[in-house]
């Protein structure tokens, strides 16, 4: 049996923690110190789970799990075409699903930087939690592996000999890429709840701005990775997407703090009569 790479397990164990415990105590601070409402938290989570959980991800993982799309992705074009099809369609699906809930779910008097931020934090609180619980899957599997013999593992000796093979190339530090990305994409999520919010406090031409910013987020991070793998290999690809998300997350949080001193509300002179709500 091989032998338990402490390290590697510990890189789970924090990613985990962090994936799932970072989007909670973060909804508890806004809740407490920006005074933010529970139910508007519930919204964003909401609006992740109908909006990406159940319609756009399995219609995205039908369509490239047909073996003959998977043969048109071999072409340059075609590749290129999906990845932004795929950016373009998740910040439609999720600002389209942010739009909504504060038109129909958010009264005109909530509609301000906290009820935001307390959307975009069930939005992507979720979506990190979703894939901290992956995470801790993947640990599962990890300490079953090296610590259960094969044979009593129910799986096929080839699969579990390749799983192993795949755990013991991993650096210990690998799983924190992923929570360090998922404490960044919820900073550009907060972010992009702020931007939709400024649709119906500045015009609705925000919302095409949220629209475009988050096309440009997820279509770079992953264009970047197709780019950079070939070069540099696959560990330092993602290292060097990894600090493109973290610049993306400064951004936003610069954006954030921007409107907070702006008290979330507009200026008669931003604020247009036929925009207003």
């Amino acid at each position: 049996m091989p032998q338990l790479n402490l390290w590697l397990a510990l890189g789970y164990a924090v990613a985990v923690l962090v994936e799932i415990g970072a989007p909670l105590l973060l909804a508890v601070a806004l809740a407490r110190r920006c005074e933010g409402k529970w139910k508007y938290w519930g919204y964003g989570v909401l609006v992740f789970l109908l909006f990406q959980g159940v319609t756009r991800i399995p219609a995205m993982v039908a369509v490239q799990s047909l073996p003959a799309f998977q043969q048109a992705l071999k072409q340059p074009a075609v590749l290129w075409g999906f990845l932004l099809f795929a950016a373009f369609t998740a910040g439609l699906f999720e600002e389209g699903g942010r739009w909504l809930a504060i038109r129909f779910f958010v009264p005109a008097a909530d509609r301000r930087w906290n009820t935001a931020l307390m959307l975009g934090a069930g939005h992507g609180g979720l979506e990190s939690i979703g894939v901290g619980l992956l995470v801790l899957v993947g640990l599962v599997n990890y300490l079953a592996i090296v610590l259960i013999p094969a044979e009593n593992l129910g799986a096929p000796a080839a699969a579990v000999e390749q799983a192993r093979q795949q755990f013991a190339s991993m650096q210990g530090w690998e799983p924190l890429l992923g929570a360090w990305e998922r404490v960044g994409a919820l900073a550009v999520q907060l972010g992009l709840s702020v931007m939709v919010m400024q649709a119906f406090l500045r015009g609705q031409r925000w919302w095409w701005y949220a629209l475009a910013a988050h096309t440009v987020v997820d279509f770079t991070s992953v264009g970047l990775l197709q780019v950079a793998a070939k070069p540099l290999g696959q560990s330092r690809a993602v290292l060097v997407v990894e600090g493109l998300v973290t610049v993306y997350a400064l951004l936003a949080f610069w954006y954030i703090m921007a409107m907070r001193e702006r008290g979330g509300t507009p200026s008669p002179r931003e604020l247009a009569p036929n925009e207003s709500q």
